[in-house]
C-alpha cells in the first residue's frame, strides 16, 4: 500500500507542474473573474479527471481499445485547443476607459457553474489528460489491487486538486496588483498559447505519428 501512495504522490506531481493549457486557463479565470471563479474552475476540471479515472478503472479493456484512436484523439483536441484560443481572441471585449484599476468582474451563481463547466470540458477535451489518465488505469490494472489502485488515484487526485487550489490562491495575490489593460493582455497571452499548444500537438501527431 505504501508503493501505491507513493506512485500515487508521483503521478500527482509530475501532473501539477506540468507546463498546459490547463495551467493558464486556471490563471486566466483567478484574475479575470476572482478567486471563487477560479475554485469553480478548478472544481470542473477534478470532476472531470474523477470521471476519467473511474470509467479508466472500471472499463479497462474498453479503454486500451479506445486508446488506439490516441493520434485521432489528439488530432480532435489540438483542434479544439486552437480554436478555443481564437475565439477567446475574437470575442475579446477591450476594457472600458477608467477602468486601468477595475477589480475581478463580478459573477452570479450561474456564472460560477458555467465557469465549472468550462473547466471540465476544456480538460475533458484536451487529449494530454484523457490520454494519460486512461494509460495509467490499464497500466495498473493487471498490476495492482483495487485496494491499492484506489488508494494510488485517490492519492494522486487530491494532490493534483490541492495543486490547483494553491494556483487559484498565488492568482489571487497577483490580481490586487494588475489593472484591467494588464488583464487584457494576459488574457491574449493565454488565447496564444492555447493556439501554441494546439499546433504542437497536430505538429506531433502529423510529422511524428
Amino acid at each position: 500500500m505504501l508503493e501505491a501512495f507513493i506512485k500515487g504522490l508521483a503521478i500527482g506531481f509530475y501532473l501539477s507542474v506540468s507546463v498546459g493549457p490547463l495551467i493558464f486557463a486556471i490563471i486566466k479565470t483567478s484574475l479575470r473573474y476572482g478567486h471563487k471563479a477560479g475554485y469553480a474552475f478548478v472544481a470542473g476540471v477534478s470532476v472531470s479527471d474523477v470521471l476519467m479515472v473511474l470509467v479508466g478503472n472500471l472499463a479497462a479493456e474498453l479503454v486500451q481499445s479506445v486508446l488506439q484512436y490516441k493520434h485521432e484523439i489528439a488530432i480532435g483536441g489540438g483542434i479544439l485547443l486552437i480554436l478555443m484560443g481564437l475565439l477567446t481572441i475574437l470575442l475579446k471585449k477591450e476594457p472600458k476607459a477608467g477602468d486601468d484599476h477595475g477589480i475581478a468582474e463580478k459573477l452570479d451563481h450561474k456564472g460560477h457553474f458555467t465557469i465549472g463547466l468550462q473547466g471540465f470540458f476544456m480538460n475533458l477535451l484536451n487529449p494530454g489528460p484523457i490520454i494519460l489518465w486512461l494509460s495509467w488505469c490499464t497500466y495498473f490494472a493487471n498490476r495492482m489491487t483495487m485496494n491499492e489502485r484506489i488508494l494510488l488515484f485517490t492519492t494522486c487526485l487530491i494532490f493534483v486538486l490541492a495543486a490547483d487550489i494553491l494556483k487559484v490562491v498565488l492568482a489571487g495575490k497577483l490580481r490586487e496588483k494588475l489593472t484591467q489593460k494588464t488583464l487584457h493582455k494576459i488574457n491574449i497571452v493565454s488565447s496564444i498559447i492555447l493556439i501554441v499548444f494546439g499546433v504542437f500537438i497536430l505538429g506531433k501527431v502529423i510529422f511524428y505519428p
